[in-house]
């Protein structure tokens, strides 16, 4: 899992920079919960 190392919890906030596709952003909310939040931030504007 790309957010292995990162120990995310229900509840948690994580800031994905450099999301990309938004991939690991989807993976990041599965684990955060209804709770948490992900914010994804890309400078490249075809990839938001």
């Amino acid at each position: 899992m790309p957010t292995e190392f990162a120990h995310i919890r229900p509840g948690d906030t994580v800031l994905d920079l450099g999301s990309g596709a938004g991939n690991d952003c989807f993976v990041a909310r599965a684990e955060t919960g209804p709770e948490g939040k992900v914010i994804g931030v890309d400078f490249t504007p075809a990839m938001i």
